[in-house]
């Protein structure tokens, strides 16, 4: 106790160097918080579904066949996430979606525009896949109807306020000649989602054609939930009897097209890109160098200053200190600092 005295009387005796020390580190401290925070924000993407880890986006992977590297795609035909529900028994639920529309402005029958990022197209199973609270309406039915839409909250509260838009009608500035009417409020899909949208429109609105095809127009992004235990790699006899069924595979490898379906885990989406690894490595390089730099900065302030204390250690000394009692002043001195530094760090991360 007597060591936390004499830290605090000198913490106030020598107010402008120990200002400079606590302040030096506090901001170094704060920026690499904030940065590791960032890294672990990167990691988290997709987790917080429910059994995010039985969930899988579904790719086309193009087969080599020993001349080069198998290829893989993201997106898959509109026919393949409902078969594999239907035709797979290792396949607990599957859905689907497709972009619809990015980077447009709806116009509602009142004259008012909304400026949107992102539009999807989805099956009924959407919200099974990856739920959110449905604050309006019913999913189960909205998306089962021709140009009919779910919207997010934060559009809702912009067009008139989540219980009023119900019914509301909107047309597209690209597409200004197809009316779409407002179904149900769904709660905004996290930032850290891979899938992003303010408005997800019933799959129904697509032609037929391009939701049942089985080859070519690669344009949906599939996922499946595996029941408990399945691993994915045992999917392949039951996916290439899928394609056997209903693919002329033999007539595709004479084009010269050979392909099958795998399964990506969903937290692997994101968080397993390159660009996302090569940025959380420079990430992690920054947060390591400023925590370093901050604290060698602070080493030097105090390296600095003992010249200075040096007569402060003799008068010390004089009065019957050991050399164990001025370590416990030093030591309980940067534990002060530390703890202040600490404080303003919080403060700033806060504050900013």
């Amino acid at each position: 106790m007597k060591n936390i005295e004499l830290a605090f009387r000198t913490l106030f005796k020598k107010g402008r160097s120990n200002v400079i020390k606590i302040v030096s580190l506090a901001v170094g401290l704060a920026m690499g918080s904030v940065l590791i925070a960032k890294i672990y924000f990167e990691q988290s993407y997709d987790s917080f579904y429910p059994a995010s880890d039985r969930i899988y986006r579904v790719e086309t992977t193009s087969l080599g066949d020993g001349e080069g590297e198998d290829k893989t795609f993201g997106q898959v035909s509109g026919a393949i996430a409902p078969a594999m529900k239907s035709e797979i028994p290792e396949v607990e639920l599957a859905t689907r979606f497709t972009w619809f529309t990015e980077n447009d402005v709806i116009l509602t029958t009142d004259k008012k525009s909304y400026s949107i990022e992102r539009a999807i197209a989805a099956d009924s199973s959407f919200f099974d896949m990856f739920p959110r609270p449905i604050l309006v309406g019913d999913p189960k039915e909205v998306l089962v109807r021709p140009n009919y839409v779910m919207i997010c909250a934060s559009l809702a509260r912009k067009m008139g306020g989540v219980e009023n838009v119900v019914g509301m009608v909107y047309t597209r500035q690209s597409l200004p000649g197809t009316e779409y009417v407002v179904g149900g409020v769904f709660e905004d899909l996290p930032e850290n989602s891979h899938i992003q949208a303010e408005i997800i429109c019933a799959i129904t609105t697509i032609p037929e054609w391009s939701t049942t095809n089985w080859v070519g127009n690669d344009r949906y992004r599939a996922y499946v939930k595996l029941y408990p235990g399945v691993r994915p790699e045992n999917l392949a006899p039951s996916i290439r009897k899928m394609q056997e069924l209903h693919q002329d595979l033999e007539v595709l490898k004479k084009a010269g097209v050979n392909f099958t379906y795998t399964l990506l885990p969903l937290k692997k989406i994101y968080a397993e890109s390159k660009e996302v690894r090569d940025m959380n490595r420079m990430l992690i390089l920054l947060a390591v160098t400023l925590l370093l730099t901050s604290v060698l900065n602070y080493l030097l302030i105090v390296v600095s200053t003992l010249i200075g204390r040096t007569k402060e250690v003799a008068v010390h000394k004089c009065y019957g200190a050991s050399g164990r009692n001025i370590l416990g002043l030093t030591m309980a001195e940067s534990m002060l600092h530390l703890v202040l530094s600490l404080l303003i760090a919080i403060i700033l991360i806060f504050v900013f």
